[in-house]
């Protein structure tokens, strides 16, 4: 619908608490004579005479109470985690299960069209869904790692994707081990629903004996 521009943008509050004390005085002071059952014949003189009456007692009270309403509303909405929080999440799971074990928690944030790529085979293509995740870590698992991921380096966010830079270390299988990664995470409705990891040094030893069927 095409605006009338009839108002400065500069105006928009004034314009608003107007035109809502109008409505709320019109209406209010109707329903007031209505109950107090004014004949039709003197019901619109009756109304205008109420409205007026009215609308002096509701302009005061809007001005006063909508800037307390629209302090207090925020606060007992929840919030929903931003992109880069919920990147940041990710990673902090991802962190504590390279150390327990426990990867359902980084699972959880996943959504169900959820993909993934590891510059290893077999997963240097586009991995898809929830449970392809899920057998890449058990097979992580399987080299019983003790991994170490250090604060991020850097982290870069854009509306839908966070790519955090850091270093790990520890030791997979009893060999040493060390890498500095890029995680790129994309992000929809709340969810994560994309990871690309990009190795900036590793051993490639351990690579080949990490890559299944080695």
């Amino acid at each position: 619908m095409k605006g009338l521009n009839l108002v400065p943008a500069r105006y928009a509050t004034l314009l608003f608490i107007f035109l809502m004390t109008l409505l709320m005085g019109l209406v209010l002071s109707a329903i007031f004579e209505l109950q107090a059952g004014t004949p039709f014949p003197d019901f619109i003189l009756s109304w205008l005479k109420r409205f007026l009456g009215t609308y002096v007692i509701v302009v005061p009270t809007v001005a006063i109470v909508s800037p307390i309403a629209q302090r207090i509303a925020p606060l007992l909405l929840k919030k929903a985690p931003s992109t880069k929080e919920l990147a940041l999440e990710g990673y902090r799971r991802l962190a504590v299960a390279h150390k327990t074990g426990e990867f359902e928690p980084y699972l959880e944030l996943l959504s169900s069209d959820y993909v993934f790529q590891i510059p290893m085979e077999p997963f240097r293509e586009p991995q898809r869904g929830i449970e392809k995740a899920r057998s890449f870590y058990q097979t992580v698992l399987s080299f019983k790692p003790n991994i170490t991921f250090h604060p991020p380096v850097r982290v870069t966010a854009s509306e839908d994707t966070v790519v955090i830079e850091f270093e790990d270390s520890g030791d997979i299988g009893g060999l040493a081990y060390f890498n500095r990664i890029a995680a790129s995470f994309d992000i929809k409705d709340g969810k994560i629903c994309g990871y690309r990891e990009y190795f900036g040094h590793i051993d490639l030893a351990l690579l080949q004996k990490m890559s299944p069927g080695a």
